[in-house]
């Protein structure tokens, strides 16, 4: 298989048989996999596990046929050649893997998923304490060099104003919940 193309035609003509791994339930690989099933139409078995490496360890020997990994866990075997990249999740391409289509690319238009990394403080703190702590974050993020040192992690800095990160978090709140209760996705 060399296209996320083939990976659907494949999942189309094998309903449930095909295993997806993650780490774990309610993870989110497991609700971007449940995502993906949902707007290409496919089912497949989910098999969780208790981190990306153990679930990245089973797909190369085969017992799993597809996870959505973090470019850091996937990239060392793309590279080696003994896994192929089928698609990122985000709008764009990454920089990290450029020749890597995006889903929407792929032929799922709309398909946005990103993994985010934020700093938060209790909701208590005064507004003058968090408008300090953002000027801050926001000028370290971008200094050139943590820039550089991101990028190099897979990492694209945003540094926004904690009005519009709480706003970002809403809705990325809202898109789960919808994505795990479509999918009857329950964490025990």
């Amino acid at each position: 298989m060399k296209t996320l193309q083939e990976f659907v035609a494949l999942a189309r003509s094998r309903p449930g048989k095909l295993n997806y791994g993650t780490t774990g339930v309610g993870a989110a690989n497991h609700l971007v996999t449940e995502l993906f099933d949902s707007k290409a139409g496919i089912r497949m078995t989910h098999i969780p596990y208790r981190g990306t490496a153990l679930a990245v360890t089973d797909l190369l020997a085969g017992h799993v046929q597809v996870v959505f990994a973090d470019p850091i866990s996937a990239l060392p075997h793309i590279n080696a050649g003994t896994l192929r990249a089928l698609a990122v999740t985000s709008k764009e391409r990454s920089p990290v893997a450029p020749d890597v289509p995006t889903i929407s690319e792929s032929g799922y238009p709309g398909f946005d998923v990103i993994a985010w990394h934020g700093i938060l403080a209790p909701a208590n703190t005064p507004p003058a304490i968090i408008n300090k702590l953002n000027t801050e974050i926001v000028a370290a993020l971008k200094d050139p060099e943590t820039k550089a040192l991101l990028e190099k992690q897979a990492m694209q800095t945003v540094g926004n104003s904690p009005e519009a990160f709480a706003s970002f978090i809403r809705q990325d709140i809202a898109v789960w919940k919808a994505v795990a209760e479509q999918a009857k996705v329950e964490v025990k």
